[in-house]
């Protein structure tokens, strides 16, 4: 969505890691995608409607719907390859943001082992990543009530 930002934040950080990924990661491929540019431009959720919404096999294929979104999901569509299909990406992440206290949030597709095992991992990244954080917070904290 065009107002929310960490996911804008986040291919900003990857573009300039892009050589050292590849240094060392040489078979990982990574693409990022600003999937509403128009919509981010203005800073407003979307242009004419929803892209989260335009995903459906009905919607991708109803030639009759058109605007902005519509357009942009099946250039996207046709970019990443048809779900299922031999010519599409092995995996896509999807970043949003939200103003729900839902804290740090994944949503994955129980039916993909290797979307869940990701989860998994990032979930205990980011819980060593939190804590360690915090520790340093409580360490700042403590700190400056010292002196």
């Amino acid at each position: 969505h065009g107002n929310e930002y960490t996911g804008v934040h986040v291919l900003e950080k990857l573009v300039l890691r892009k050589d050292q990924l590849r240094r060392d990661y040489p078979s990982l491929d990574i693409s990022t995608l600003l999937t509403n540019p128009r919509a981010h431009l203005n800073n407003c959720r979307f242009v004419d409607m929803d892209l989260n919404r335009m995903f459906t096999a009905q919607t991708l294929g109803d030639l009759s719907l058109s605007g902005y979104e519509p357009d942009r999901a099946k250039a996207i569509a046709a970019m990443l390859g048809p779900k299922g299909h031999d010519n599409a990406v092995d995996f896509c992440i999807d970043l949003h943001t939200t103003t729900a206290a839902m804290g740090c949030t994944m949503i994955v597709d129980e039916w993909c082992p290797l979307a869940v095992k990701i989860a998994a991992y990032i979930s205990e990244q980011w819980s060593a990543a939190c804590a360690a954080d915090a520790a340093k917070e409580v360490c700042k904290s403590s700190a400056a009530a010292a002196k």
